[in-house]
């Protein structure tokens, strides 16, 4: 175990798999309590729980459906409870519909909106008032170039990433003066089972546009987020860890 982040206490939303199970482990790997929360899977997100306290850390699971606020603000009082603090918020929480617009239903555009939207809004929210009164705290966004460039037959998916960023601006701007940072990350392409779900053709031409023609590693993108809250003086920023173009 690290102990750059020793007593620090961080939620990860999406907590249960892929790039969510890496990042409580990074977090948990510097020394920090983890809540891991999800909504369906939550056998595995106990046995990553599990797995950091056997490994001498401090973790929970928690169910969770981030498009319920009022579940929201239970379970993140519930951590602050257990932990005493709340130091990091990754919203990482998303889901993914791949259908162009005109077979888009509205109950997939509300879902999408719910989970990868109003779910950074609710945690956001819920959290923001604990690092108000601690002085302190950081809220990493998991973002998606997807966001700033768009992709045919992913109109909900893009439209909620790019909120994401503009949520991730505002709040940066009304909370820097309580010295809570906010910032968004852009993983690029990684092999998730969200990365793989999406059209053959799709994830070819995402590889092709790659610079460096190659994807994003999970672990990597976790230990650039460990790094990240561990700086001073930054937020407000949109870190594009894709190599492909913004345009």
């Amino acid at each position: 175990m690290g102990e750059a982040m020793k007593d620090a206490a961080a939620i990860v939303t999406g907590a249960s798999r892929g790039l969510g199970k890496a990042i409580a482990l990074a977090f948990a790997g510097e020394g920090a309590k983890v809540a891991l929360v999800c909504r369906k899977n939550c056998a595995a997100a106990r046995e990553i729980a599990r797995r950091i306290q056997s490994e001498g850390g401090v973790a929970w699971a928690h169910q969770c459906d981030v498009g319920d606020s009022k579940a929201v603000a239970c379970t993140v009082e519930e951590v602050f409870r257990r932990a005493g603090s709340i130091d990091v918020l990754v919203n990482n929480a998303g889901v993914s519909h791949s259908s162009l617009l005109l077979k888009t239903e509205e109950a997939t555009w509300d879902e999408v909106i719910a989970t990868n939207l109003s779910g950074a809004f609710n945690c956001t929210r819920a959290v923001v008032r604990f690092m108000v009164r601690q002085g302190k705290g950081h809220v990493v966004n998991i973002g998606s170039l997807s966001g700033m460039r768009g992709a045919a037959g992913a109109a909900a998916y893009c439209a909620s990433k790019a909120g994401l960023v503009g949520l991730t601006l505002a709040v940066a701007r009304e909370c820097g003066n309580r010295n809570i940072a906010v910032n968004a990350i852009l993983p690029g392409y990684m092999p998730t089972d969200m990365g793989k779900a999406i059209f053959p053709e799709s994830r070819q031409r995402i590889l092709s546009e790659n610079l460096l023609g190659r994807g994003s590693t999970i672990e990597g993108i976790a230990r650039f987020i460990v790094r990240l809250v561990g700086m001073e003086g930054v937020s407000g920023q949109i870190f594009n860890l894709d190599s492909r173009p913004w345009r």
